[in-house]
């Protein structure tokens, strides 16, 4: 599969040249269709960000009186966003979402997140899995 950069893809994540070339490896020997895939990091290269809060990072759940829901760019939705002053977590993972064409949608430090619930794209089984996911999670802005 070879992997294209588009207009839209979400690339703001700190990531360097060696780790989107971590992700096009890993990608390669798939089939051309929708993949969400989460790699290691080897240890020749550093750690990355990671701006999710909650169990899924090993921290503790995020309640609501330290969130506020804000829309991010590029979204018609709102996120729950942690109203408190931290610095990401560093870890050794990253996720990537490439779609069917190769479009590398996303990639970015940490595991695997289900889509937000105001996510009109999602059906009503993924909708209850995200609600519960992100009643529990943050993200940091």
């Amino acid at each position: 599969m070879q992997i294209k950069l588009q207009i839209g893809s979400h690339m703001d994540h700190h990531l360097s040249v060696s780790h989107l070339a971590l992700i096009v490896a890993a990608v390669a020997p798939m089939k051309d269709e929708f993949t969400i895939i989460t790699v290691d990091i080897p240890a020749s290269l550093p750690a990355v960000p990671c701006n999710l809060r909650g169990p899924d990072v090993g921290t503790a759940p995020v309640m609501d009186e330290h969130v506020r829901m804000k829309t991010r760019t590029g979204r018609d939705w709102d996120s729950r966003i942690l109203d408190l002053v931290c610095s990401p977590l560093m870890v050794r993972k990253l996720t990537a979402v490439i779609g069917p064409d190769g479009t590398l949608y996303t990639v970015y430090g940490g595991p695997v997140a289900p889509r937000e619930p105001g996510d009109p794209s999602m059906s009503d089984e993924e909708r209850v899995l995200s609600v519960e996911f992100w009643s529990k999670h943050a993200l940091l802005v």
